[in-house]
């Protein structure tokens, strides 16, 4: 397969992050596109490319414009981000606003409620967002910084506060939780990586990537998992804010949650954290201290290192796929996931 390297620009819109949409053909790869403007405008769009690269079409929606998203052009407040198609999100005031599609709205506003009630049993501070329009969602802003804002004299605190509050959070009994199974989980590796390799955004000459996820996915789904816990699934540096003042800890998108092995949280949470120092966003320092804090946490909730290794694995090589996709970040990735590949767990 041909390398294609995502475009850094289209128009006066530096691009930022693309995701897969559509099938790609032997002629032609779609991509959906989120970045900014020359006015630093959130801009967003689709992009349809040859296999040489070039941009056979583009679609750049106006500002805060979408046509699966009719309820954006409605709503006031400073664009943070926008996916096309899928969700854009608004900071107003003291609100955070996330306008979806029509149809997706209620069973998300139940589901992030759910997980807010559940959060906040657990010690953390969630956010519970309510319908206010057609595909209009809003949650109340919740104190603190993110991760990458925090003093480094705080970071150990940040971590003490995770450890004392996800054992709670991890063991809450709720009935009617959806699973996600080890199967799921394979399915999920799988489609990313082998859509980034049919698409050319991560090259395989040797075929070793394609074998390695699927012996990634034989073991997730062959081997003898864990006890199901309540699992977040999303579970990354992202989704945390820290109060610095109050030492109060956030947990954000709580939409995913479901009963899953504990390393799949576990196994995600500690690839970002070597993730941030690769990319040169933390410290060594930092990335230590949050895997120690992982390790603590297995051993806790009696993950088997066997599967919190496994977890580790799928991780990271499903965040080559994820990464393949965003221009700066695209030489990067393939680098990351021939390392990942040499990883002793992976053979």
């Amino acid at each position: 397969m041909t390398f294609l390297a995502v475009p850094r620009s289209v128009g006066d819109v530096l691009i930022t992050r693309a995701w897969p949409a559509g099938e790609p053909s032997a002629e032609t790869v779609t991509l959906r596109i989120e970045g900014r403007d020359t006015r630093g405008l959130v801009r967003a769009g689709e992009l349809e490319l040859g296999r040489a690269g070039t941009v056979e079409h583009a679609t750049i929606a106006p500002f805060g414009e979408d046509p699966a998203l009719p309820a954006l052009a409605d709503v006031n407040g400073e664009l943070l981000g926008h996916r096309y198609g899928k969700r854009a999100v608004v900071r107003h005031g003291d609100l955070f606003v996330k306008v979806v599609p029509e149809r997706r709205a209620e069973s998300l506003a139940e589901r992030n409620v759910l997980g807010a009630a559940i959060g906040q049993s657990a010690g953390f501070l969630t956010a519970a967002p309510t319908v206010t329009a057609a595909g209009v969602l809003a949650s109340p802003a919740l104190p603190g910084r993110a991760l990458a804002d925090v003093a480094p004299e705080r970071w150990a605190d940040v971590w003490r506060s995770w450890l004392d509050r996800w054992p709670l959070f991890a063991t809450v009994e709720t009935p009617g939780i959806p699973a996600h199974t080890p199967a799921d989980e394979a399915r999920v590796l799988e489609g990313w990586v082998a859509g980034a390799l049919d698409r050319g955004v991560l090259v395989d000459t040797t075929g070793t990537a394609r074998k390695t996820v699927a012996r990634v996915a034989e073991q997730l789904v062959g081997g003898s998992p864990d006890v199901a816990l309540l699992a977040h699934r999303d579970l990354h540096d992202g989704q945390l804010l820290f109060d610095e003042s109050t030492g109060e800890l956030a947990l954000l998108d709580l939409d995913t949650l479901a009963m899953a092995e504990p390393a799949l949280d576990l196994g995600n949470l500690a690839v970002h954290s070597i993730l941030r120092v690769a990319q040169g966003e933390w410290t060594q320092a930092q990335g230590d201290v949050v895997l120690h804090a992982v390790s603590e946490m297995a051993e806790t909730l009696g993950v088997s290192q066997n599967r919190l290794q496994l977890a580790q694995s799928a991780a990271a090589l499903r965040l080559a796929a994820v990464y393949a996709y965003r221009p700066r970040w695209q030489p990067f990735a393939q680098q990351w996931l021939q390392v990942w590949l040499t990883k002793p767990v992976l053979r």
